[in-house]
């Protein structure tokens, strides 16, 4: 009977360690480097936000009333050779923790964890001459020690006004909460919240319908 009872605490105690894994934290490091030439990139800012989604199926609201309950928000710049450090949390079975994480340098495209997007075809893709599914792909990321981020350098056919908006939306509305990060983009959000910029990019849209139109 002894026997079977330790058996059981024995279970039960790895269970509760394996449930508690979720608030373990280790420190990886990766890089940030030119897409096209290997090079380190120097003074990119990064953010990563860890989180869990709490009772959001019970209607209980946590935090800011998002249903999220905020592990941890770590931040900073790429230093001379592009290297960086960010935290990982243990992965569970219940309840497993959830990131969310954006690289940016100016003269470079923006980079987050969740999407590849082909910006030379955003345009087209608003103005219905593109499928969703040609122009955004999932990236399905994993922090690890050692990964590798590649930026690829901006281009004059990438969709300027789209692009400042992705990346103002991820600091501002994706529940990032970086101030370092929100600063090192605010020029990104000027522009895509400045009324010409948008009107200007309406009309090309416009434009560009018009032309599939006559077809």
């Amino acid at each position: 009977m002894n026997a079977k009872f330790e058996m059981i605490f024995r279970r039960m105690f790895c269970f509760f360690i394996i449930l508690s894994a979720a608030g373990c934290t280790t420190t990886v490091r990766g890089r940030v480097v030119d897409a096209e030439t290997g090079e380190p990139v120097e003074g990119a800012v990064y953010a990563i936000h860890w989180y869990q989604l709490r009772g959001c199926c019970l209607g209980i609201r946590f935090g800011d009333g998002s249903g999220k309950e905020v592990l941890e928000v770590a931040d900073g710049f790429t230093d001379a050779d592009g290297y960086f450090e960010v935290p990982k949390y243990a992965h569970t079975l219940i309840m497993p923790p959830i990131f969310r994480m954006g690289v940016y340098k100016k003269g470079y495209v923006f980079w987050d964890d969740e999407e590849i997007i082909k910006w030379d075809k955003v345009d087209e893709r608003n103005a219905g001459k593109a499928k969703w599914e040609d122009v955004y792909f999932p990236r399905k990321w994993e922090i690890r020690d050692g990964m590798v981020i590649r930026l690829k350098p901006w281009k004059d056919s990438y969709s300027r006004y789209t692009h400042a908006a992705s990346v103002c939306f991820f600091s501002g509305r994706s529940g990032v909460n970086s101030r370092l990060f929100e600063k090192a983009v605010e020029s990104e959000c000027d522009f895509s919240f400045n009324r010409k910029n948008k009107k200007n990019y309406m009309d090309h849209i416009k434009k560009m319908k018009e032309q599939k139109g006559d077809r």
